[in-house]
């Protein structure tokens, strides 16, 4: 006898590989969609109810659930070409609403300086360097251009020291590309590189080029974040 299955699993990897082909990697959709999926294991039919939506939204981390109505919404909406009674809430379902984004802050030259040399100042603690780790990464994330989850993203086989050149293999929209590097950015990134392997032996090409606690896998968000803010705290005592 099978096991029971939610009928939405079809429906779900249709949908992602729509995505797919328009170049939208859907990663963090698909951790969402599977907890739909785990939700309605034995669910009658595939009709997306507005019960379940409440259900499925009081689940989880309350600070997620802009992006959990986010992602119920495509599904909904991919839903309802086929059986109309599928529930698709509003944008501002149950009151929920995104945080506004940040005020985009443009550095002056003067105090960009200031921030690279507060990344330099960061300290290092435990085994790792971790305050070398961190302040490189701010530092490529100033002078490239990369976004916080292409860096996060780097492994050590990504970066080429000789041509310098960083790929990004899955940059948005899933396109992969090939970032230029500053020769004094090469000295930077190698210093980490070389400090990296006497701690830890010789380096799998897979590794995190920016590893978190473990040495192996990449730093992790809010890691990366407290140092950003340590070091806009750190760059206004260099005023």
């Amino acid at each position: 006898m099978n096991a029971p299955t939610s009928p939405f699993v079809d429906h779900v990897a249709r949908l992602l590989a729509y995505k797919q082909a328009l170049g939208v990697a859907y990663v963090r959709e698909r951790r969402f969609f599977a907890e739909v999926e785990r939700l309605t294991i034995g669910w009658p039919d595939a009709v997306l109810s507005e019960a379940l939506v409440r259900t499925y939204l009081a689940g989880g981390p309350k600070d997620s659930r802009p992006h959990r109505l986010t992602a119920i919404r495509a599904l909904a909406r991919f839903l309802v070409v086929e059986e109309p009674r599928t529930f698709v809430p509003p944008p501002r379902f149950l009151g929920i609403r995104r945080r506004r984004p940040p005020v985009t802050r443009v550095l002056s030259r003067e105090e960009a300086g200031r921030f690279l040399l507060a990344c330099d100042a960061l300290p290092n603690v435990a085994a790792l360097p971790h305050g070398l780790v961190r302040g490189t990464a701010l530092r490529v994330l100033l002078l490239t251009g990369l976004r916080r989850g292409e860096l996060l993203a780097l492994q050590d086989r990504d970066v080429d020291l000789v041509e310098q050149v960083v790929t990004v293999r899955c940059g948005k929209f899933g396109k992969m590309r090939f970032v230029p590097l500053s020769p004094d950015l090469v000295d930077r990134l190698r210093t980490q590189r070389e400090a990296l392997s006497a701690l830890l032996g010789d380096r799998h090409p897979a590794d995190a080029f920016f590893p978190g606690r473990d040495g192996r896998h990449p730093l992790k968000r809010h890691r990366l974040h407290k140092a950003f803010r340590d070091v806009l705290d750190l760059a206004v005592l260099l005023q």
